[in-house]
């Protein structure tokens, strides 16, 4: 890598460095002597289709950049239905009650109890995985009195006490119960939203029943007990999916969700300590933040985000010095036509717009090619964009107002030097 890097760096040193060496070896002396003003003058105008290019490169950087932040930012703000802080995920199994159906369960339920009663412990559950954990389950389902769909609803196992650890809030009915959960057959289930609006969208769904196909293509009993609010399953962008909280998992493994401040430390030593205490074949698999599981699903947006600032830096921090080094240059080469002008009487806003006007309109053009360079490149990034538009008038207005403060602080100390030349040394330079 740093040889790469050595070598792509002297290549581009070499190859933008050799034009104006090579130029520079081909000037005249007796032209050089009897150049003057307007020569130096002229040469100020080799540099203005790369101040434009520059800053139009500029703008794209810093446009695409702030598009790819805001994304970011929407996605890590958004709104997944249930509260990820203070949520900490043990994955548990127990080869020993993998083959205990209906009677692991009460070793399930004495283990949430324990945790429950435990001090710093808010609330605990169960599932058959976390949320954001990566797997997914799905059944096709038949509503009475409407059509097959080939379209099958996410299915999760809980707990009683789910909704309340994970903060879903619960709009009608009522939470699922100890009495509910089974192994397998016919069960009592809470479904959100999306699921309502698929199926019952003509009227109320609590109390209805539906049935779910089973692995022999028999149907079993589903009866809507609860109704809650959409909650993500497994990724941000996508809304929620249609989703039945089933009371029902096998017995052998599932994932507990723990509502607590504690640090994971503490609460991995609690959990070692209590699965001791109810069982000697529980065995605690992983442990890991709610947070973190969600945060592992953005990596993406997150490597996107910081190389979109980190470029964006980098690309105001050369439109700086491009344009100071270019009205530096300018002011230095003209100091003799800027000496005569203050000696004429001149006064200083005039020679500020001598120096900066040309070059303002220079950048102007730069602005205005990219951004339409930077609504055609936003096309193909608009997946990878959240909630955001290229076409919002801040998506443009920021970035533009950014490069145009950039730009006045740059012209800021070359014109302020350009009005400090003393005219009688201006006059005396050769």
């Amino acid at each position: 890598m740093l040889a790469f890097v050595a070598g792509a760096g002297s290549a581009v040193t070499c190859l933008f460095g050799l034009g104006p060496a090579l130029r520079a070896s081909a000037v005249s002396p007796n032209a050089a002597l009897k150049s003057g003003s307007a020569r130096q003058s002229a040469r100020i105008g080799v540099f203005r289709p790369l101040v434009a290019a520059q800053t139009a490169f500029s703008f794209v950087v810093l446009f695409v950049g702030g598009l790819f932040l805001v994304s970011f930012a929407n996605l890590t703000r958004s709104n997944l239905g249930f509260d990820r802080r203070d949520v900490v995920i043990a994955s548990v199994e127990s080869k020993e009650l993998m083959q205990a159906g209906s009677a692991a369960l009460a070793f399930w339920r004495q283990l949430l109890e324990r945790l429950e009663e435990s001090p710093g412990i808010q609330s605990a559950s169960l599932s058959g995985w976390g949320l954001f954990e990566g797997s997914t389950s799905s059944r096709s389902v038949r509503i009475p009195g409407r059509p097959v769909e080939a379209f099958e609803p996410f299915y999760l196992p809980v707990s009683p006490g789910f909704l309340k650890t994970m903060r879903i809030e619960l709009i009608d009915g009522r939470d699922v119960e100890w009495r509910d959960v089974q192994v397998r057959g016919d069960a009592r289930v809470i479904v959100n939203e999306s699921f309502v609006r698929r199926y019952f969208s003509e009227g109320a769904a609590l109390g209805k029943r539906f049935f779910h196909v089973g692995p022999k293509n028999d149907l079993i009993s589903q009866e809507i007990v609860g109704i809650v609010r959409d909650a993500k399953y497994a990724s941000v962008r996508a809304a929620a999916p249609p989703t039945v909280y089933l009371p029902q998992w096998p017995p052998g493994w599932a994932a507990v969700q723990l509502r607590t401040g504690l640090d994971p430390s503490a609460v991995a030593a609690l959990m070692r300590e209590q699965m001791r205490g109810v069982h000697p074949g529980f065995r605690m698999t992983d442990m890991t933040l709610q947070s973190t599981l969600i945060d592992n699903t953005l990596v993406r947006e997150r490597v996107l985000a910081l190389l979109s600032a980190f470029f964006a830096a980098v690309a105001v921090i050369l439109v700086a010095i491009g344009l100071y080094g270019v009205l530096s240059f300018g002011v230095v080469s003209r100091t003799q036509e800027i000496g005569i002008r203050l000696a004429l009487g001149a006064r200083p806003a005039r020679v500020v717009l001598l120096v900066v006007g040309e070059i303002a309109a220079v950048v102007v053009i730069g602005l205005v090619v990219g951004v339409a360079l930077g609504i055609i490149t936003s096309q193909f990034t608009t997946t990878l964009l959240y909630e955001v538009k290229a076409s919002d008038l801040w998506s443009l207005g920021l970035p533009l107002t950014c490069l145009f403060v950039t730009c006045a602080l740059s012209a800021l100390r070359p014109a302020l030097r350009a009005t400090r030349v003393d005219p009688i040394t201006a006059l005396r330079m050769e």
